[in-house]
């Protein structure tokens, strides 16, 4: 019987911790929440991972979290730079995340986390190339009149470049 009810409180400890780690990301108030997620997306910056790193799932796990279900809660207390800053960082985020790739994915209409960060942009800068203008300026990078399509086009060429490459690579190691 002893065995039983160590068992249920047990299992019940465990739901209880399960439950408030979910939580834990979206903090307990809303300096807490734009805090952690400042130091989520400045550890990301730090670690300068590979976009292929294992380790991005756990940092992926945690931004959708913030992005989807977080942020809806804190939305209505942030003043406008908050959620200004909000929409700086989660493009950073996918900067970090995506490299020179991530305007594309942040174009991806069937990705809706990255159309979720797109609406936020939106609604506190008035558009995405307002926020990734200001992330480039940030960066020391300046673009007169940022074209979204100019960079997708040119990462297109890019990609056909590399296939084109990887062939001539394929033949000379045939050859050997």
């Amino acid at each position: 019987m002893k065995q039983l009810i160590a068992g249920i409180a047990l299992l019940g400890f465990a739901i209880f911790i399960t439950s408030c780690t979910g939580s834990a990301v979206c903090s307990i108030n809303k300096k807490g929440f734009l805090n952690g997620f400042d130091a989520l997306v400045t550890s990301a910056e730090k670690k300068d991972m590979k976009s292929n790193d294992p380790t991005w799932e756990n940092y992926d796990k945690k931004f959708k979290q913030i992005v989807e279900e977080c942020y809806p809660s804190y939305e209505e207390d942030m003043t406008l730079e908050e959620k200004k800053e909000f929409a700086s960082k989660s493009v950073e985020y996918y900067w970090h995340r995506h490299g020179l790739g991530f305007v594309k994915r942040l174009g991806d209409k069937d990705d809706p986390l990255a159309q979720e960060i797109v609406e936020q942009s939106r609604e506190a800068w008035g558009s995405l190339d307002a926020v990734i203008s200001e992330l480039l300026d940030e960066l020391g990078v300046t673009l007169k009149d940022f074209d979204t399509k100019e960079f997708e086009n040119l990462f297109k060429e890019m990609g056909t470049d590399m296939e084109k490459w990887g062939k001539k690579i394929e033949k000379i190691f045939q050859k050997k």
